[in-house]
């Protein structure tokens, strides 16, 4: 019960912080490019490529289509009238800004997903060995939580693009999991997660735990009534058990190698360019063990059936391109065990997901969950819980 206290009480902190910010932004503290994305001004974008392009001058800027969610994006065309110095100014841009709504402002604020962003574009992106979208500008304001992204256009560029209701086939699954492991093998057991990486979240206890944990109690309950029809008796029964062997979990993930994950490792996250696999949205990019992103994978963005059928040999594949990488992986058993307790992850966040009518259409919300459940039996998850004291 106390453990229960502090973690609202660590959540009524954070969301009060963000109120505080919202309050400064709105009383003209607010930083004039940071603005939103549907905002942004010429001369904001002459500001945003001077880096790149000294001396730019933009004359007109048109907004081609944009959307508002968890952040306000756009696509944004651009005609210069001076390309100034250094590098050709794009011809179009991608902009994320800090979202329009409170209740979104206010959960990106208190989860930090903007200001990790902004930060691994400005202190990873350069060495991530896969495809990432090139930032032309990050900046990130921690007096009023906004923050604002200038990325590549990767759809001017012909890159396809998959999103969260899409299945990956065998042929797309064995391409990300190599993409996985290459990304992984470079940031192996990185000195830098000790120096200038150390502010990366990470398994085990740390600043906002007790928020994520709140969170949980609060919403995973609620998504497991809404689709009660598609949850077994014995998943159901076991809500309570999994949502208390949070720190026991937490224990397990913080050991063996490190690396840097990107988190949120699903298809709707990834894009395909010139047959290879890119990431987008690093908003909650951590250092961890490199199975969680192959289980969350392949767990969300598999089919079933294939998964069951081919997850072990998938599993070797990313083991194989961290090995190609340079890094030594997990030994095949104990990379098989991860992927068994990283199902109770995958499991909680499609509980969380579907406890939100808004975040995701009632059938892909469904459609997750069902899955989830599916890989927490097919994997004995809740037999791999004793084995960690849970």
């Amino acid at each position: 019960m106390i453990a229960r206290t502090l973690d609202a009480l660590s959540m009524l902190r954070a969301a009060g912080r963000e109120f505080g910010r919202i309050a400064i932004s709105r009383g003209g503290g607010l930083r004039d490019d940071l603005l939103s994305a549907s905002a942004i001004t010429p001369e904001l974008m002459d500001a945003a490529l001077s880096a790149a392009c000294p001396g730019v001058r933009v004359g007109q800027l048109r907004t081609l289509d944009g959307h508002s969610g968890t952040t306000d994006r756009a696509r944004i065309a651009i005609r210069c009238e001076q390309p100034g110095d250094g590098e050709t100014p794009p011809a179009s841009v991608f902009v994320k800004t800090a979202p329009r709504g409170l209740g979104e402002r206010v959960f990106v604020g208190v989860m930090e997903l903007g200001s990790t962003e902004v930060r691994f574009y400005d202190e990873i992106a350069r060495a991530v060995r896969i495809p990432v979208p090139r930032a032309w500008h990050a900046r990130h304001d921690p007096r009023t939580g906004r923050f604002v992204l200038v990325l590549e256009d990767l759809a001017a560029a012909g890159a396809r693009f998959t999103d969260v209701a899409d299945r990956a086939d065998l042929e797309t699954a064995q391409k990300v999991v190599t993409a996985l492991g290459t990304l992984h093998a470079g940031f192996w057991q990185s000195p830098r997660f000790g120096r200038d990486l150390s502010w990366l979240r990470r398994a085990g206890p740390r600043p906002g735990l007790r928020r994520e944990r709140f969170l949980c109690r609060a919403l995973v309950g609620r998504g497991v009534e809404r689709f009660r029809d598609a949850i077994p008796d014995r998943v159901r029964a076991s809500t309570q058990r999994l949502l208390s062997a949070r720190d026991a979990l937490e224990n397990a993930w913080a050991q063996g190698d490190r690396t840097l994950i990107h988190g949120d490792s699903h298809i709707g996250n990834m894009y395909f360019l010139d047959d290879e696999v890119g990431l987008l949205d690093w908003q909650v990019t951590q250092c961890g063990q490199g199975m969680r992103d192959v289980s969350y994978f392949l767990v969300n963005s598999v089919p079933t059936e294939l998964r069951r059928t081919h997850e072990r040999d998938l599993i070797e594949l990313w083991r194989a391109a961290v090995a190609a990488g340079g890094a030594t992986p997990p030994a095949a058993d104990e990379a098989f065990e991860q992927h068994r307790l990283h199902a109770a992850y995958t499991w909680i966040g499609a509980a969380v997901t579907a406890a939100v009518p808004g975040l995701q259409p009632t059938a892909i919300a469904r459609a997750g969950l069902t899955r989830a459940t599916r890989a927490l039996l097919d994997l004995d998850t809740l037999e791999a819980l004793a084995c960690i004291g849970a």
